[in-house]
């Protein structure tokens, strides 16, 4: 081998691989420093991005965190309560792409868990991103991390388009003899804060072996 190509033929596997590896590094979808998104009550957020891989060639799932607010009450409080509906490029994200977790789950002594009642995704109400167990808690899967398979709905090197909607959500204050108000007034009304939805660690990425093992409930 000639020492004098030895060292441009070495760097240039090494820009290759590093080429590599950055194409394959998630695509981080919430643009704040504190990597955390709002959406309040009934209101609705696009995000735009755009994906270095092809889907078709390389699988991806949309991971992300997300929870109805309660502030300063750390542990579950309810749900899941079906209220948001996922876009991307204009297809409807259903339960069958759910990965990370079953689509019902048991727990303590309420009644069970369900993520996905066509055409929305149920959210537990708590004000911390790894609550403590409780009988709110499932006991398959995280209450608040959600991943989903994108893979054929994603467009690679071009702009896509993610939207996320708060739907309405009405609810009976038994309080005012089953008054009918918005989830925003009756958690309002009961300290909960005001049903604002929180999302955290949004990204796109190649999907993973480990996507589908299902965590025990904490």
């Amino acid at each position: 081998m000639n020492p004098k190509t030895l060292i441009p033929t070495t760097l240039a596997l090494v820009l290759m691989c590093a080429a590599a590896s950055a194409q394959n590094e998630p695509v981080k979808l919430i643009a704040d420093a504190s990597g955390e998104m709002e959406i309040p009550y009934g209101e609705q957020r696009t995000i735009e991005f755009t994906c270095p891989w092809d889907g078709a060639k390389t699988p991806t799932v949309l991971d992300f965190q997300a929870r109805i607010d309660t502030p300063g009450k750390t542990k579950l409080t309810g749900g899941p309560c079906p209220l948001l509906t996922i876009e991307l490029n204009g297809d409807a994200l259903d339960g069958e792409r759910l990965l990370n977790k079953p689509l019902k789950s048991a727990r303590e002594r309420s009644s069970e868990c369900i993520w996905y009642e066509r055409p929305k995704w149920g959210l537990m109400y708590t004000g911390a991103w790894d609550p403590p167990a409780n009988d709110y808690t499932p006991k398959a899967g995280s209450p608040t991390r959600f991943v989903l398979d994108v893979s054929d709905f994603l467009k690679a090197k071009e702009k896509n388009k993610l939207v996320l909607t708060y739907c309405d959500c009405m609810v009976n204050d038994e309080k005012t003899g089953g008054e009918n108000v918005t989830l925003a007034e009756y958690c309002h009304r009961q300290g909960h804060g005001d049903a604002t939805l929180m999302f955290g660690e949004m990204c796109v990425r190649p999907r993973k072996d480990t996507d589908t093992k299902v965590e025990e409930g904490k």
